[in-house]
């Protein structure tokens, strides 16, 4: 039987949040979030004419070769994907991972979300098995954010780097007329 640790920190400068984090209480420990002025600031890029669309890369990754924390261990992991989004040029505004525990209290998995000003990343691992799911999706609203869901898509990927990977490419929303999947 596996039991969860809250490993993390919850962490935001500003006001109040000092009183926010006392009662969120130990459920939220290992959220990040970011500035509220930071959310804010991305209402200025949204022209409400626009169509909603977006991508949706989907992969089930397996017998990954690469070191065993980014399997096991939640710093590490979710280091590799909030950074891979920052590099990629997509904006993280937080990202909660879980660490998995076996019943000798040995890291043994990690699930993790990146909240993203376009949308999000998602992981899960095995380490039982070196299998992973990871998907990520970009809203294409205000700008084609495509290239950069794909650039840290590749880059997670490769720093898993596994043995066969089967993925999906889904284009949402609205499309062009006459465009059928």
């Amino acid at each position: 039987m596996f039991h969860v640790e809250h490993a993390g920190t919850l962490r935001q400068p500003g006001a109040g949040w000092a009183r926010a984090r006392q009662s969120a209480g130990n459920i939220c420990k290992n959220i990040t979030l970011a500035p509220h002025d930071k959310i804010l600031s991305f209402s200025h890029l949204y022209n409400k004419t626009e169509d909603m669309n977006g991508l949706h890369l989907i992969a089930d990754i397996y017998r990954c070769r690469s070191s065993a924390g980014l399997l096991t261990e939640r710093a590490e992991l979710e280091a590799l994907c909030v950074e891979g989004c920052r590099n990629a040029g997509l904006t993280p505004l937080g990202a909660y991972f879980y660490q998995f525990l076996d019943e000798q209290g040995d890291a043994a998995g990690v699930t993790g979300t990146v909240v993203l000003a376009e949308s999000h990343l998602a992981i899960h691992t095995w380490p039982e098995t070196g299998d992973v799911t990871l998907d990520v999706y970009v809203c294409n609203f205000s700008r084609d954010n495509s290239g950069r869901a794909r650039q840290v898509f590749a880059a997670v990927i490769d720093a898993l780097a596994p043995e066969e990977i089967v993925s999906h490419e889904v284009v949402r929303g609205r499309l062009e007329q006459g465009v059928t999947s």
